[in-house]
This record gives C-alpha cells, structure tokens and sequence, in this order.
C-alpha cells in the first residue's frame, strides 16, 4: 500500500474518507506517491546602469504554484465507482475558485490552503485496479503563487494617537519687567497731507479770483492778473475729518509780496451731509501785516462747531491799487489737533529733526511731513505686552532674559497683530542669519500663533518685528501675551484624517478588504491609503509647510483644520521642506484639496510645482517643475460634486541621491502655486509614495457609513467598493459605489515591511472614524500558527 497524506479537501469534496465510505458508496483518498507542490517562482527583471558594470535584478512577480496530486477513488461497487469518478471531474472543472487544504500529519500546525485556478487530470487505466473496484488520477492544480492560512483575520486597526509637543511657559506677559521697543508711535498729525510744497502743489488748486498756481522755491504761488478783483483764494481740495468740540491749531506762513490790504484763511466746518455750518464772515482769520517783501505768520486755535465733521481751509490775499497784477506764496501749512501742537516742524525747505522726535511722509513718497513719531512706550493690557506705533513702519518688541532650548526646537510666541503677517524673530550672539522666519503661524483674525526654529541651545534676549503696513496707518498695534518653547509643531487635523495600524501576519504580500467607517455619514469624499509600517513617512504635508502668501488661518471643517491662499507666483508660493533621509527615492503622487471661487466657466488654471534637493540648508540643486492645467466647470471649484481632492503631479523624490551629497541634513523643498486668475485656497496636501503604497479615492454622491473596499479575485478579476447608509440603527442600505471612484489600486498586507498602515481622510461634518482589516495571511508553502492580538480600536 503506498504510504498516506492528509489531505482536507477539494472544493468541500473529502479527500481523507479512507476507512469509512462516504456517501453514495465511494471515498477519495491522496497518495504521497505522485503527489507534491512546488515553491511560486519569482519572475525576475534585470536592471541595467550606466556607471555598473553588470545588472542588478528586482522581482517584478510570482508565477502560479503547482500542485500535482495523486488520487484514488474506491467504490462499493462499480456503479459507486462511476459516480465518485463523475464528482471528481464535476468539481475539478468548476469555473468558481476552488481550493485545497492540506493538514500536517500531527495535527498540531494550522492547515494549508491552495487557492486553485485551473485544474487538469489524466486518469491512469489498470485492469486489476477496476477489477478492485479502484481507480486513479494524476491531478494539476494550477494555484495562486502563495497558499494562505484557512481562517481569514479581521481586526480593527488601531487608531495610531499623534504625539502633542511639549510646551514649556516661559513668560504669560503680565508685567512689562525686561521687555523694551525701538517702536515709534505717531505724537503729532498734521491734516494737511503738503504742507511744505516740498514737490509740488499736489493737493492744491486755485480759487475765487486767482488766476494760476505754481510751485516755486519760496513754497506755492498764486497770482491775479487783476488787482482789483477782491480776494484771492487758493483751495485745499481734500476735506479733512474733525471732532465736534475739539480744537485745532490752524498755522501758516503767507509771504506779502506788494502793497496788501489783506492776508488770512477761510475756514469752512461741513456736518455729515456736507452742508457748510455758520458763515464765511464768522470763519475768516487775518494776519497783521508788515513790510513788503516779508513773511508773516498766521497762528491760532479754532474749536469745531457742533454737528462738524469735515474742515477746508481757503487762504487768501487781497491787494491795494486799482489795476495790474499780483501774487503771493504760502508755506508751512499745519491743521492739526490744538493738544499735540508744539510749533511749525518746517524751517523754510528744511525738517526740523529733534532728538526725540522723527518726522515721515504722508501721501505720495516725499510729499510733505505729516506725521511726527516718538518712542512709544512698552505697557500692559488685559495680560498682553503692547506697543504701538505708527503703522507705516515696522514695530519690535524685545525681551531679556534666559530661554533654555536644549530640548526644544521652536520659540513660540503668541499675540495680535492686525497687519499683513510677516513677523521674523532676531537674537543676538547667536552665529546664524539674524532674522528668523517662522517656520508656521497660525492666524485666527488678528491673532497670531507663530513657531520660530531658534537654533541654539539658549538665548539671553530676543527681538519680535514685524513688517511694515500701510504708509497711511497712523496707529498700530503688536502684542505679544504669551512666550513658550516647544519641542514641535502642533497638531494638525481636526479627527477627519488619521492613521490606523493593522497585524501583517503571513511571510508573503496578501490582498486585503478594508472597511472605513464612521458613526456619523462620511461626506462626499474618502481617501483610502495603505503602507507598509516601515515606510514611516506621513504622506499629510500641512505640518511641513514653512512659507507661503499669507498666514494659515484656522478653519475647523477641513481636513488639515486650517486653510491658505495660494500665491499667483512662485516667489510667494505655499512651500514645505521634508527631510530627504525620511523620503525612499521613489514616484510621489502630489495631491491637495483645493477650493476656488471667481472663477470663468472653461477658462484654465495652472497649477504650478516645483521640487528641490536644498543643501547646506540654502543651496538649492537639481530642481524639477511641472504643472496641471484645471479647466474650470463653474465659477467655483471643489465645493460641488467630485473635485474634491486634486491630483497635480508625479514626481521624482529626492529630486538627488542625498546619499552621495554629503549633508546628511539635505531637505527636499516643495512648492505650490496657481496662475490664471481666481481666489484659489488649500486646506491640506499630500505626497503619496505610489511605488509602496496604494491609494484609493471616492467621492460619493450619496451619503454612506461605511465604506468596504474588496480586492479583485479570480471568480471577480476587479475590486469592489460598496457604501453602507445607516440612517437609523438597523436601517441599512447598500450600493455600489464603484462609479464614484476616481482613483484606486489594490490594497495589500506584505509582512516583509512591517504591519499595514492606513491613512484616511474624510470631508465629514462628525468625525470619528474607524477601520477595520480582513484578510487571509499568506505563506511561502506551509501555514504557520499565528495568534490575533484582540485590540481596541
């Protein structure tokens, strides 16, 4: 007798019945003679350079598995044996996937299945054997590479917890102790926006009874062809805003050229509907007059009538004699508030520069002083430091005292300013560029969170500044309530993104099913990518980002859990900087999902990128671009159906072999801008490595609770993805969503690399999300124990 195997199944037909007849009067058995499987072959691809000499190889796949076995089929009688026979051949010929599982002789390892695809036999004829009655067959199974475990794993992948940095409080800004500014804020404002003609009569015109007005050394001139005529005027055309009851100092310098009978100003107040208040003949100032050819001073106070809002001042000469013409000039003209006067800042074409007081431009650049700034002082209000200053300069703050960050890697500061942000940190004796950016600022408003990369272990004094704003602020304000270190950047998310991690049990790659699911509906988009735990690199860029247009403000809908405007150039691009040691050289997928509004319906928009190896941490080399063209099919883009997360670009990363550069601290630089037109904002971006990942993305139309992505099979040669509404417990539907995938690839488990990370990201309104894994493990030949470690998601 030859010796035995055991063997389960064919299909669910016994094949280990020897010693008890089956049903119908026949049994199968498998005899170890004739009988045996081999190893898949890997199917190899020689890979050339070249600057090697020789070929490397990779393995590209795996042939098929082939297992032949020796059966044999016993009946009671003949008619058994014919029956047996005819099931044999019924279950080898199947169409649907069948299968064969093998149990070691002890019974003490798990059994191993063969997932069979194509089945031949030949049947070997034998007189005695007939006689018996026996019969034999020589059986291929043509299997899937790898043999698997026969009981399929489900878990729930655990939710990977982000690690929060630590934040060390160094100073909650309650008393100014140590805090000092070089900040000047505006002490005087002269409402008359060229009132020393530096460059001009800008802002001027003339009047009743004047001829012309030029500009001219002595300041501005106005002349008359008509002596006679009555009073000169010149205008000034910009009414200027007052306060009701307030007193403002009204002064000027009129030269009295000829014979003059009269020399002085107009004033006109106007309410809020611009209707004059009181009469010229009660608003008219003159000056004493003296020789010809002198200047004389007109100087006094004035208080704004009730219901004022607006002023204009006329000045004006009138002239003696009958006929002919005349002129005159004026000069150093101040309106200003009675309380901040302290005299003409003018001396003849000359700024008086007093040590404590600075003078700037108002207007068109070296127009006219306006504005007279002093130190400003360093106070405290409702827990903040304060300075303000004029708002057409930048404003600093600084503070003394010791920062230990020998374990941290960021300053933190926080505060407002309700400037355009660009703040920049300066700190003295440390060896690197004096002006450090921040390296993220998160803006809620006029409030800041910013992080600045202070390389040093310690710092004894820092120095906040800002940017300067608009030439035209008189005032501006920076505060700073709070000063921490910390170890990191903060989290990013808000619960609609997130890792899970998954057991890869098994010695081969295996397909897997993969369930999202969340308790509330999904949203419209889902985003499924899957990575060996080895490829430790997290595809989400928002925590990476290091420059762009503008600040990242809070929005807690999105993904990210902030949002940005896209630059229209590369030089104000959003930008992110990946250490280039954490990045496998490999093909990455860039992705993001945009919002836009403005748009022209079938106009394009160019969305540019560019990609850079940095070394020495500013040498850029070794620089790829490229860009996607997005035709726009309504005036808004990512808010509608589909559009949701857009796919820009394949790229090479590192775009060098950092590994021969020599700077082991090499960054990879990215960035990301548009042209075209349209208000263009992101909310979060990715980098997906296509080479051992896959990603897969749906953008359903109808609302759903789960989401089941199944991989393809011989029986079904594609994969599936079914959606599950649970609008009421027990109330379940279900559909295919398959039409709503916009991009997918095959999800797998591969032991080689560690257990199975799963990345997903939702655009639900409540997040809280969960996964869950199933799979059979996979084995070389032999199954092998493995015990499920039962996890709380």
């Amino acid at each position: 007798m030859n010796a035995q195997i055991t063997l389960d199944e064919l299909n669910c037909l016994p094949l280990d019945t020897r010693g008890a007849l089956a049903r119908d009067g026949y049994y199968l058995e498998a005899s170890a003679d004739g009988t045996t499987w081999s190893n898949a072959e890997a199917i190899l691809a020689a890979v050339t350079a070249a600057q090697y000499n020789g070929a490397s190889y990779e393995v590209t796949g795996w042939e098929g598995n082939e297992v032949q076995l020796h059966l044999r089929i016993t009946g009671v009688d003949s008619a058994a044996l014919a029956i047996g026979a005819a099931e044999l051949v019924k279950v080898l010929r199947r169409e649907t996937m069948k299968s064969l599982t093998y149990i070691p002789p002890d019974g003490t390892a798990p059994p191993t299945v063969w997932d069979v695809l194509v089945a031949t036999w030949d049947h070997q004829f034998d007189d005695f054997e007939e006689n018996r009655p026996r019969r034999s067959y020589l059986v291929s199974l043509w299997c899937k590479p790898f043999s698997r475990s026969a009981e399929l794993v489900s878990m729930p992948a655990v939710a990977i917890a982000a690690v929060a940095p630590t934040v060390n409080g160094i100073d909650n800004c309650s008393a100014t102790t140590g805090w000092t500014t070089g900040t000047k804020r505006v002490s005087r404002i002269n409402l008359i926006t060229n009132g020393s003609f530096r460059y001009g009569i800008q802002g001027w015109g003339k009047g009743a009874n004047t001829d012309r007005v030029v500009w001219d050394s002595n300041g501005m001139r106005w002349a008359v062809s008509d002596r006679d005529a009555g009073r000169s005027h010149v205008n000034y055309l910009t009414p200027m805003q007052v306060v009701a009851g307030s007193s403002y100092r009204i002064h000027m310098r009129i030269y009295q050229a000829i014979p003059t009978t009269a020399l002085g100003v107009l004033i006109r107040w106007y309410n809020a509907a611009g209707a004059q208040i009181g009469s010229d003949a009660s608003n008219v100032l003159t000056v004493g007059l003296g020789v010809d050819g002198s200047w004389r001073t007109l100087s006094t106070a004035r208080t704004a009538p009730a219901g004022a809002v607006t002023m204009n001042v006329f000045p004006f000469a009138q002239y003696s004699g009958s006929s002919g013409s005349a002129y005159s000039s004026l000069r150093d003209v101040h309106v200003e508030l009675e309380s901040t006067w302290t005299g003409s800042v003018f001396d003849g074409d000359l700024e008086v520069l007093e040590s404590t007081t600075e003078y700037v431009w108002s207007g068109a650049v070296g127009r006219s002083i306006s504005y007279a700034l002093t130190p400003a002082p360093v106070t405290t209000s409702g827990g903040k430091i304060r300075v303000t200053g004029y708002g057409g300069r930048p404003l600093s703050v600084s503070r003394a005292g010791g920062i230990d960050l020998s374990t941290a890697d960021y300053l933190r500061l926080r505060g407002t300013w309700a400037g355009s942000l660009s703040l920049n940190v300066t700190v003295p004796g440390v060896g690197f560029a004096p002006a450090i950016a921040p390296r993220l600022v998160i803006r809620s408003g006029s409030a800041f969170d910013a992080y600045f990369p202070v390389q040093a272990d310690s710092i004894t004094a820092f120095s906040l500044s800002t940017n300067a704003g608009s030439a035209s602020s008189q005032s501006a304000t920076l505060e700073v309530d709070q000063v921490d270190t910390s170890t990191g950047l903060p989290l990013t998310g808000t619960g609609r993104s997130g890792d899970f991690q998954a057991k890869a049990y098994g010695t081969m790659p295996a397909e897997a099913a993969i369930t999202v699911e969340n308790t509330a509906d999904l949203g419209r988009m889902v985003l499924l990518y899957t990575r060996p735990s080895a490829l430790a690199f997290d595809p989400a860029l928002r925590s990476r980002r290091t420059a762009g247009t503008s600040a990242v403000n809070a929005a807690a809908s999105n993904i990210s859990g902030f949002t940005e405007a896209l630059a229209t150039t590369q030089d104000a691009a959003v930008t992110w900087e990946l250490d280039a040691a954490d990045l496998p050289a490999a093909s990455y997928l860039l992705a993001a999902r945009l919002t836009a509004a403005g748009l022209t319906s079938g106009s394009g928009y160019t969305l540019n990128w560019r990609a850079v190896t940095v070394l020495d941490g500013a040498t850029e080399t070794t620089i790829h671009t490229g860009s996607r063209v997005i035709k726009a099919a309504a005036t808004t883009y990512g808010s509608g159906t589909g559009e949701r997360i857009t796919e820009i670009g394949l790229l090479s990363l590192p775009t060098m072999n950092v590994l021969t550069s020599g700077d082991a601290s090499a960054k990879v630089r990215l960035q990301l801008w548009v042209t075209g037109g349209g208000a263009w904002n992101l909310d979060e971006s990715w980098i997906f490595d296509t080479d051992k990942g896959d990603l897969t993305v749906v953008e359903p139309v109808s609302p759903l609770h789960r989401l089941t992505v199944t991989p393809a099979s011989a029986d079904r040669p594609v994969q599936t993805y079914l959606a599950e509404h649970e609008p009421s417990p027990g109330d379940i539907t279900a559909r295919d969503v398959s039409g709503d995938v916009i991009g997918w690839s095959a999800h797998k488990v591969d032991p080689r690399d560690g257990d199975l990370t799963i990345y997903i990201a939702t655009l639900t309104s409540s997040p809280n999300l969960s996964a869950e894994l199933e799979y059979f493990p996979r084995w070389d030949v032999y199954a092998a124990p493995i015990e499920i470690q039962e996890e709380a998601a």
